[in-house]
């Protein structure tokens, strides 16, 4: 029942990815007094499982995906505003590694260039790659000869519908390409008349030179938490690895650990930890909204997700 709720709507695969999480940022939203009228926006959109799945689920009424990387932002701008050219190339390019090599080489070349041809390689190579990490190898090896093979995570109807399903809501999403301080600081111009709320999921501390393609180091995490806590008004939610470095950074910040499992060549699973911060006239922290957040939890740390609530 929780997952018709709250569908997988993304078309992108991310190690790490947060949809299984939907359900209990709605629950903390409810508890915030935060209504459905609300614009949920990422910063470091990605796969933007949580923001899609919020949106289809009618939690939310408009999301703003933001992502610094190129090749990202163009396959929104190309999956919502060039649909019929997009399901079309999904239902008929060749999967095979010929085909892998030819999209390899327009991600590489096409960089900076915010085009559809970009924007479709990352999705080609998303799918096709190991863990969803464009730079990987091939799904099934250079031979083919392992269990799953090139087209193993490309369901081209499934991939078809979810990119329909969200054009559908083109209306309520917006994309951006730009520097994450830049996006914080816009939300309030862009936004006038619809309370926002940020859900930040960041390169992590430990994994994110491995898996991103633009990870931060040590001064990008700081800035990040610089922007956060001084420059953004809104009530916002953010996830990270946990690690002592980065919980330095955010003392005092009510936190939530997270148990997160994830496939980056082999799987694994990791500490992470949720941090969350409104302000103390949103945020009521009412016995009926602590106990809808805990339910959520709870059946959000079956699947891998939060477990407790603590305090750093």
């Amino acid at each position: 029942m929780e997952k018709a709720r709250f569908p997988f709507a993304s078309p992108l695969r991310y190690p790490g990815g947060k949809t299984k999480l939907a359900p209990t940022v709605a629950a903390i939203l409810d508890a915030a007094g935060l209504g459905a009228d609300v614009c949920f926006a990422e910063p470091f959109a990605g796969g933007a499982g949580v923001a899609t799945s919020l949106l289809l689920a009618g939690r939310v009424a408009e999301i703003a995906l933001n992502d610094a990387d190129e090749a990202v932002a163009a396959f929104w701008s190309a999956a919502l505003n060039e649909t019929a050219r997009f399901v079309d190339a999904i239902r008929t390019v060749p999967l095979d590694l010929a085909e892998r090599e030819r999209q390899a080489r327009i991600y590489a070349e096409l960089r900076g260039a915010f085009s559809f041809e970009l924007g479709f390689a990352f999705f080609y190579l998303n799918r096709t790659s190991r863990s969803g990490i464009a730079t990987a190898g091939p799904i099934g090896g250079a031979a083919q000869a392992g269990a799953d093979k090139l087209d193993a995570r490309f369901n081209r109807e499934t991939l078809v519908r979810r990119v329909v399903t969200l054009a559908e809501r083109r209306d309520a999403i917006r994309v951006s390409c730009a520097d994450f301080a830049t996006f914080l600081r816009s939300l309030r111009s862009e936004t006038p008349d619809r309370r926002v709320v940020v859900f930040a999921d960041p390169p992590y501390w430990a994994q994110g030179p491995r898996l991103y393609r633009r990870s931060f180091d040590a001064s990008e995490h700081a800035r990040l938490a610089d922007a956060l806590l001084n420059d953004v008004a809104a009530p916002w939610l953010l996830t990270y690895d946990d690690a002592p470095e980065i919980r330095a950074l955010y003392p005092g910040v009510e936190t939530r650990p997270l148990s997160a499992s994830y496939c980056a060549a082999r799987r694994k699973t990791g500490a992470e930890v949720l941090f969350q911060k409104t302000a103390e006239a949103t945020f009521r922290k009412t016995r009926m909204g602590n106990e809808k957040i805990g339910k959520a939890l709870e059946e959000s740390a079956e699947r891998g997700g939060v477990q407790r609530k603590e305090t750093v």
